[in-house]
């Protein structure tokens, strides 16, 4: 059990401890993920390419990817994966500190501003992971560049401006701190 400070009230300490185990089951669940795609990948890498051949709709003449091929494929792919990992671990520790250290403290808004940036970093990163993986399919499967797809979702957009209003608010709360440091030190 973790110390808890005496200015937070007991409603933000109950929903910190609900945010912090509902994370570390996301982080669990990451991880299983990664080890179960990491193990199809060096057990059944026909299993794989077959699911990338009707994902992405490639004809019954293709004869499948190379192991390396396959790894690439999938590690591009699980780019966006790494990102969510770094946003769920920064936001479990949001929550240990919001319980341990209080609300309004720089750490606070660091860790609001690293998980506004990184969500704000998802789109392009997934855009450009989904670009990369399009064309080495291509490239790989067909032995040309002939079709190329960039696709970007209404999801993205809601990423990028649920971002930026999450590093806003960490702008404001630093602010805010320095005001109230500043109106302490008058006092």
């Amino acid at each position: 059990m973790t110390q808890e400070n005496p200015s937070v009230s007991a409603k933000i300490i109950r929903i910190t401890y609900f945010g912090e185990w509902a994370a570390s089951l996301a982080l669990l669940m990451m991880v299983a993920l990664l080890a179960y795609i990491f193990y199809q990948l060096t057990t059944q890498t026909f299993e794989i390419t077959d699911d990338i051949r009707n994902a992405l709709e490639l004809g019954a003449e293709f004869n499948g990817f190379s192991g390396f091929q396959t790894g690439a494929i999938l590690a591009v792919q699980l780019t966006s994966l790494m990102l969510g990992m770094v946003m769920i671990f920064t936001i479990r520790r949001l929550f240990i500190g919001i319980r341990k250290i209080g609300v309004f403290v720089p750490q606070t808004a660091r860790r609001l501003r690293i998980i506004g940036w990184v969500i704000i970093a998802m789109a392009p990163v997934s855009i450009l992971s989904e670009f990369v993986v399009y064309a080495l399919v291509q490239m790989w499967a067909n032995s040309n560049l002939a079709a190329m797809q960039l696709s970007f979702d209404d999801t993205d957009v809601y990423a990028i401006v649920i971002g930026l209003v999450l590093v806003v608010v960490g702008h404001i709360m630093l602010e805010a701190i320095r005001i109230y440091d500043e109106n302490g030190a008058f006092v």
